[in-house]
């Protein structure tokens, strides 16, 4: 069983379990609400993700769906197998409109914006 931790600390700090994350969790949301307040409004996916200490496994699937065109992470990297272009590609279970996901190999999609 999960037993939280918090704690008040002198000169109004606290320390507890996740508080990293309710402290991201508090900012995100400010900043959203400040979109709402702007005339032109962007199309703005707020997530948030459990398993971090496992990198994507928890943000993964919203990103296989949502298909963002920026997305700002919070995230450490154990590793680069390697890096591609900012370009749409598909295979390894990356896929565009639930096709290609089965190739054997990463490939670029040309054509699609």
């Amino acid at each position: 069983t999960y037993a939280p931790y918090y704690k008040t600390l002198a000169n109004n700090n606290v320390c507890g379990s996740s508080i990293d994350d309710r402290a991201g969790c508090a900012v995100i949301l400010d900043v959203a609400a400040s979109l709402i307040k702007t005339k032109k409004k962007p199309t703005v996916h707020v997530v948030f993700s459990v398993q971090e200490e496992f990198n994507l496994r928890g943000v993964l699937p919203v990103i296989n769906t949502l298909k963002p065109d920026i997305a700002i992470v919070d995230f450490n990297i154990d590793w680069v197998g390697f890096e591609i272009d900012p370009e749409y590609v598909v295979g390894f279970g990356l896929d565009y409109d639930q096709k290609l996901r089965n190739l054997n190999a990463i490939y670029k999609l040309g054509g699609v914006s």
